[in-house]
């Protein structure tokens, strides 16, 4: 998570390429952990947390999140519903 913020700084807030860019590299980052057999799987409440964070993350580098989400045909729920498996 903390790649994920570190990146967010570096970026155009206003640049949905960069920022979906950010948000797929964690996404398929939290995959990755999803699915080591040694880690515990994300139950329902750990996706909505995880989800709840990018989001206020997003939000707190500048990012319109509805309106990012708006311009690509989603709800701001579903911005990593294209890489999440979990």
């Amino acid at each position: 998570m903390a790649d994920f913020e570190r990146r967010l700084v570096q970026i155009d807030p206003e640049s949905d390429a960069a920022v979906l860019s950010v948000v797929q590299h964690v996404v398929l980052a939290l995959n990755v952990v999803n699915e080591d057999p040694a880690s515990p799987t994300y139950d329902t409440d750990g996706r909505e947390d995880l989800c709840g964070y990018i989001d206020d993350a997003l939000t707190s580098a500048g990012v319109d999140v509805p309106a990012l989400a708006a311009r690509h045909g989603r709800q701001p729920w579903e911005i990593t519903d294209q890489w999440r498996d979990w």
